[in-house]
């Protein structure tokens, strides 16, 4: 999905209501940090570091957004906190 990122980018995936949703890291050269928001906008799992070509990642719940961004770059972000997203 990247082919690069800069230091403080990175994607909001937006569903139509909340789902499981998965993803993979086939062709992401990079590791990423993955953040899965609920409606409300707290984050129902989050995981740190994950590496480049992962073939299946699932969240512990359901999710409306799906942040994406570089390692490090979101901080505070724990499951069960509220976060404010920009897009």
């Amino acid at each position: 999905m990247f082919a690069s990122l800069k230091d403080k980018d990175g994607a909001v995936l937006v569903f139509d209501k909340e789902t499981f949703v998965s993803i993979h890291m086939f062709f992401v050269f990079f590791p990423l940090d993955v953040f899965w928001v609920d409606s409300n906008f707290r984050v129902v799992d989050a995981r740190f570091g994950v590496k480049p070509f992962s073939p299946l990642v699932m969240p512990k719940g359901k999710a409306m957004y799906v942040v994406e961004a570089r390692c490090g770059l979101v901080k505070g972000a724990n499951v069960g906190s509220r976060v404010k997203l920009s897009f």
